[in-house]
């Protein structure tokens, strides 16, 4: 089975989703990482309770990071 690059798959759909992290202090980057493998975890089981012939076919894709700082009036 060939498996679609991200611009394949995102093409077939207007699908996406944005998270926000709103961090006074750094984030150890194990913790970083296991936010993004718990989401699509709980994704996946969604797609199992909900459409279970998607079962094991979430897929995640960070596009960017990005560091925004705050004003100090905000």
């Amino acid at each position: 089975m060939i498996e679609k690059t991200h611009s394949q798959l995102m093409g077939e759909t207007n699908s996406f989703l944005t998270v926000t992290l709103d961090l006074s202090d750094p984030v150890e980057i194990h913790d970083f990482a296991s936010f993004f493998a718990v989401l699509g975890s709980q994704f996946d089981d969604y797609l199992a309770r909900n459409y279970p012939d998607l079962k094991g076919t979430a897929r995640l894709y960070v596009r960017e990071v990005r560091h925004h700082v705050r004003s100090a009036g905000r």
